[in-house]
Formats: structure tokens, C-alpha cells, sequence
């Protein structure tokens, strides 16, 4: 397993502000993440890879620039390994505590896959949890679902 953490995908802001130079960045820190990625997985053998948190620079993005993030992460962490990727949201992605909303695990989720999601790798129980919910969220169903999975997620053999 090969673990990759808070790559912090930037967008339109970046190249507002940094005009073509910022254009220019997003494009070579793709490309670079992307080797990065490659080089591990190929270097290591891993048969799974998880992206651990903050995809992205910020969460409250428009819905077209959070889906065209999303086909740069794509494209950066692939081809997905053999056995598959893991990808676990950070607080960037879909808020923290209170600034979480369901609508932002919900978008999330549409894309990239539940935020409480359980495996078994190498006959190993795996449990990723939105452990962001836990801490004085808003979002009473955000809470209580982290809550009950985390209660699951203790209670794996």
C-alpha cells in the first residue's frame, strides 16, 4: 500500500491572481504530482494507494470548478493501482466542524466515494471515517452518520 498525502489541487483563483504564470504552476505541479505518484507505485509494487485528505486548496468551490479539479486529480493519480485508490476527504475538501455542510460530503461523495467506507486489505479491517463530523459539526446527519460509522468501524474483527 502506498500512501500519498494532501496533494492541495489550486484552480481558477491561482491563475486569476498569477495570470499566466499561475496557469503555468497548476499545469507543472500536475505534471510533477502525477510523476511523483507514478514513480511510487511503480518503485514500490503497491498494490493499493490511498490519497489522504485535502485534494484540493479550499472547499467552497462552484460546482464546475470543483468537477474540473476533480478530472485533474483524476488524471494525476492515474492509473489506479491493481487492487484500487483510496481516497479520503480532508477538511479542505468538505469543510471541518462547523463549516461542513451535507452538500459538500454529497458532492464529494458523487465523485469520489463514501466518507465512511470500510475494507479489508490483506485480511486486515480498514476503516476511513469522517472524523471532521466529529468535532462540533452543524450537520446533524453529517454527526450522527460519522458517529454511527466510527461506532462500526470499533466493532470490526
Amino acid at each position: 500500500m502506498a500512501l500519498f498525502a494532501d496533494p492541495q489541487i489550486e484552480g481558477l483563483y491561482r491563475e486569476f491572481v498569477e495570470g499566466w504564470w499561475g496557469v503555468w504552476n497548476n499545469r507543472l505541479n500536475d505534471m510533477f504530482q502525477h510523476h511523483v505518484y507514478r514513480s511510487m507505485m511503480r518503485a514500490s509494487g503497491a498494490r493499493y494507494g490511498v490519497v489522504l485528505g485535502d485534494l484540493f486548496s479550499f472547499q467552497h468551490l462552484p460546482i464546475e470548478e470543483f468537477l474540473w479539479r476533480a478530472d485533474r486529480f483524476n488524471w494525476i493519480f492515474s492509473p489506479y493501482p491493481d487492487e484500487g485508490l483510496i481516497i479520503v476527504a480532508g477538511n479542505h475538501d468538505i469543510g471541518y466542524g462547523s463549516d461542513m455542510t451535507q452538500h459538500l460530503v454529497d458532492r464529494w461523495e458523487s465523485e469520489f466515494g463514501d466518507v465512511n467506507a470500510f475494507y479489508r486489505i490483506a485480511d486486515h479491517p480498514v476503516a476511513v471515517l469522517n472524523s471532521m463530523a466529529l468535532d462540533a459539526t452543524r450537520d446533524y446527519v453529517c454527526g450522527t452518520y460519522a458517529r454511527h460509522s466510527a461506532d462500526r468501524a470499533f466493532s470490526l474483527d
